[in-house]
């Protein structure tokens, strides 16, 4: 279990458990750590909500704000987030 696990937004960040009831320590030590479920509200130093919304343009009809999205599916699906200097 990591030291920085937070049980309210693991539920946050994860509906299906909050709704199952499920406590969050238990989920995450036997199945959400396997599905690399976000288990913190965090997000990249760097990260930026336009530039996010700008590269991924799908994002706006997804119903979430940028840093919902990212922290949800974004990092799992290893999108980008910011625009690389040229």
């Amino acid at each position: 279990m990591p030291l920085d696990f937070d049980a309210a937004a693991y539920l946050h960040l994860n509906k299906d458990v909050a709704a199952s009831g499920m406590d969050p320590i238990t989920h995450y030590t036997t199945h959400g750590y396997l599905e690399k479920r976000p288990y913190k509200m965090s997000l990249p130093e760097d990260f930026n909500a336009m530039n996010y919304l700008e590269l991924n343009p799908d994002v706006r009809q997804a119903g979430l704000t940028a840093a919902e999205h990212y922290m949800l599916h974004g990092f799992r699906e290893k999108r980008r987030y910011k625009v690389d200097p040229t």
